[in-house]
């Protein structure tokens, strides 16, 4: 089952890859390591911490943990923000103002 799992880590990991790098090029977009570069670093950690977090959910669905949970526990959890929307609506907050 450990196997089975890494081998879907390793998918998942070459598959975002593929898809990053699809979407690089039709925005033809070249030099991406020069634009990271120029992030804050406060943008750069949470950029890391959302990777993370998504890692950690990968990694709990593939083991199968977590699986199980009380409805109003599932509510909870579909009713808060993930990161990337916190990201997004901090950088719309930052736009307005």
């Amino acid at each position: 089952m450990k196997d089975f799992n890494k081998e879907l880590s390793n998918l998942s990991k070459n598959l975002a890859s593929v898809t990053v790098a699809s979407v690089l090029r039709k925005h033809q977009v070249k030099d991406d390591k020069t634009k990271l570069n120029n992030l804050p670093e406060e943008q750069k950690e949470e950029l890391r911490n959302i990777a993370k977090n998504l890692e950690d959910l990968v990694n709990q669905y593939s083991s199968g943990e977590d699986m199980e949970g009380s409805e109003e526990q599932v509510k909870q959890v579909l009713s808060e923000d993930s990161p990337l929307r916190m990201l997004l609506n901090k950088k719309k907050k930052e736009r307005d103002s």
